[in-house]
């Protein structure tokens, strides 16, 4: 399609204002602000709370407690997989 005076192609409204000084800094603002939601996005799926003591309140979770709870399931109480001696004796 020419323009009135055929002075060449009609520019497309999709491809206005993509071009010129100001196109740059809308990529840059854009890029920016991606980048930043990418690192907020990755520091809350990541981020996790402080280790709590033994004696940390009961309502509370305390690694160190359960450390204790997984040592008498795997050492104390011993194997309990089907098919095993100590299963078919329990």
């Amino acid at each position: 399609m020419m323009a009135k005076g055929g002075n060449g192609p009609i520019p497309s409204p999709v491809l206005r204002g993509t071009q010129g000084p100001g196109s740059w800094l809308h990529a840059a603002m854009l890029t920016a602000f991606l980048g930043a939601m990418i690192y907020w996005g990755q520091h809350l799926m990541y981020w996790t709370p402080e280790v709590q003591p033994l004696d940390a309140p009961a309502a509370t979770f305390s690694e160190a407690r359960a450390r204790q709870h997984v040592k008498v399931l795997a050492e104390d109480i011993g194997g309990r997989q089907v098919g095993r001696l100590e299963q078919v004796a329990a």
